[in-house]
């Protein structure tokens, strides 16, 4: 359509050309605004996920439950 415009400049052409810059403008943005919720839902995941290990304070292979007291 550009090169249509080029050629031969109508006023048609061009309002054509500008809504459909108008109409990929606006879905760039919804596209951005989708991905950046899409980044900020999976560092909240991750997070989620990070908090729930268990520590290993003795350093030995045991799976099981490790007491601790003042004794």
């Amino acid at each position: 359509m550009h090169k249509a415009y080029k050629k031969d400049l109508i006023a048609r052409r061009l309002s054509f050309i500008l809504h459909a810059n108008v109409r990929l403008a606006a879905a760039n943005s919804i596209s951005n605004h989708t991905i950046k919720g899409l980044v900020r839902a999976l560092k909240v995941e991750k997070r989620k996920w990070n908090c729930g290990k268990r520590l290993n304070l003795v350093g030995e292979e045991d799976h099981g439950l490790q007491l601790f007291s003042p004794s």
